[in-house]
């Protein structure tokens, strides 16, 4: 019955994205050519989940691997030893972060990528919101945090960065909004803009890969005819 419902419920959210992409995403357009001409709709992770959905549950799968593993580090070692909080998996991030990470692991490193990409989230999203009770005041007594890695490493930077207080404070915080916008604008240019393909190298190992075995099924072939002519 949990199988049912898990199933059910993957199929909601893969219909969902269609819908997103069938009738959203031209809707926003018509809004954006008026309003911000050129802009790009910002969509979350599940959208990527149609274009490789083995590779979602193998995602999946792996990110709860890697939680798993991590908790057991936490209570074991690093809970006694420093007092870092312990983070349960939850199935919300590790199935939409660890999913979209299998796809995209999947596009540029295969079967491997998927697995390394899905234990990787899965690693991050247990030691991130740990991590960022520390700079979360009032919630860190609440033992609240957030679950993604996007809040993760984000708010530990800007959190520490106002640590100080007062117009220092203020300065590290948007000094930190600065450069991570920066990074953003030189990734966009120098990578995305120019056409950068991800999984280029994925596709030419994977087509080297395919040229090997049809030259392998070809030289048996030919030592095959060889041994008949022979023999007869």
């Amino acid at each position: 019955m949990q199988g049912l419902l898990f199933g059910v419920s993957v199929a909601v959210i893969l219909y969902g994205v269609r819908t997103i992409l069938g009738e959203l995403i031209p809707a926003f357009q018509g809004i954006a050519n008026r309003i911000v001409p050129g802009a790009v709709p910002a969509l979350d992770a599940p959208i990527v989940f149609p274009f490789g959905q083995n590779a979602v549950l193998v995602g999946f799968l792996a990110s709860l691997t890697g939680g798993l593993v991590s908790l057991a580090v936490v209570v074991v070692l690093l809970d006694p030893a420093v007092g870092v909080a312990v983070v349960l998996p939850g199935l919300l991030p590790q199935f939409f972060t660890g999913g979209a990470a299998g796809v995209y692991g999947n596009a540029t490193g295969g079967r491997r990528g998927a697995v390394c990409g899905g234990f990787a989230n899965g690693v991050l999203i247990t030691f991130l919101p740990a991590l960022l009770l520390d700079v979360l005041g009032r919630y860190r007594h609440a033992n609240t945090t957030f679950g993604d890695t996007d809040f993760g490493w984000y708010g530990i930077l800007v959190g520490y960065a106002v640590r100080p207080g007062g117009v220092l404070g203020v300065l590290l915080a948007l000094l930190v909004g600065a450069v991570v916008f920066g990074l953003a604008v030189l990734v966009q240019k120098r990578l995305v803009e120019p056409g950068w393909d991800p999984g280029a190298r994925r596709d030419a190992e994977l087509a080297r890969q395919e040229e090997e075995r049809v030259r392998r099924a070809k030289e048996a072939g030919a030592g095959g005819g060889e041994e008949e002519n022979g023999g007869g």
